[in-house]
């Protein structure tokens, strides 16, 4: 009822078919799964898996098909993602990125969090974690709906916004946020590589 509402067809679920639509080159304006597939076997790994007993999603989608995947798909050995994981780990600093000015947003029930800084890790790499919220949830409209944590990140982030355009872009040396002498001028969203835990409960 609801497909039809919206006039869309099924999901297909056969991971054959899947490989198949992976392995063509053709440009997909409307898909990008290739792209971030390619990502995942030759930069960052970043595999969903649910392996705790108490997960309410199926095993099936597990670490070990993830790498065959890369492996019928690209021709990425096992082997080659996880070197290639650690390159990437040892280039960006892993949970210690090597970066100033610098806030990542990042909502807890977005899985991919857990990989990710989850310490302050200077003053000016700071970062918030927030409660209740998934991937992004900072980049969306806001909602009278939404949760205080939310509502909250947001207003650090307008914050911090609001100040960099009042130095002009050239940073916000001394205009009092608490960021100490080199406070953050890029306000990420929810889709960084590394989030950390803000001090401020949020």
């Amino acid at each position: 009822m609801y497909l039809a509402l919206l006039d869309a067809q099924c999901t297909q679920n056969s991971y054959a078919a899947e490989v198949e639509e992976l392995r063509r080159t053709r440009v997909a304006g409307s898909r990008m799964e290739r792209q971030w597939l390619f990502q995942t076997c030759t930069e960052f790994g970043y595999y969903l898996t649910c392996e705790d007993p108490a997960c309410p999603f199926s095993r099936l989608p597990n670490l070990t098909a993830s790498l065959w995947t890369c492996l019928r798909v690209f021709n990425v050995s096992p082997r080659s993602v996880q070197e290639a994981v650690a390159f990437t780990n040892d280039y960006y600093g892993a949970e210690h990125p090597r970066a100033s000015r610098v806030l990542f947003v990042n909502g807890d029930v977005d899985p991919w969090h857990v990989l990710s800084v989850l310490q302050n890790q200077t003053r000016s790499e700071r970062a918030i974690l927030i409660s209740g919220t998934a991937h992004c949830a900072d980049m969306l409209a806001s909602m009278p709906s939404d949760p205080l944590p939310l509502v909250r990140a947001r207003e650090v982030r307008r914050g911090g916004e609001a100040a960099q355009k009042a130095a002009g872009g050239r940073g916000l040396q001394g205009k009092g946020l608490g960021w100490g002498p080199d406070p953050p001028h890029f306000w990420g969203g929810g889709c960084s590589i590394s989030a950390c835990r803000s001090p401020v409960p949020f």
